[in-house]
């Protein structure tokens, strides 16, 4: 059931954005992850940067007991 509701919950990720998962860990106490937008945009730039948990990330933290807590970062670019 829960993963039933891991896919039907997704939007639709815009033409011009990149959307990536950035992992950490015990409950998103630890890890970090840089990002160089220029990979994404070039030298357009981005208009937004979110960090977001997402029904997807959440089913994974809780499979993992909270030792695997990723987020996913959506690039929107200009």
């Amino acid at each position: 059931m829960l993963l039933l509701g891991t896919t039907t919950a997704c939007a639709a990720t815009p033409a011009n954005a990149a959307r990536l998962w950035t992992p950490s860990y015990a409950f998103g106490t630890l890890g970090y992850r840089d990002f160089d937008v220029r990979t994404y945009c070039g030298d357009r730039g981005a208009r937004r940067l979110r960090v977001t948990g997402t029904p997807g990330t959440l089913a994974v933290s809780v499979l993992t007991l909270g030792v695997y807590t990723p987020r996913e970062v959506t690039i929107e670019c200009r």
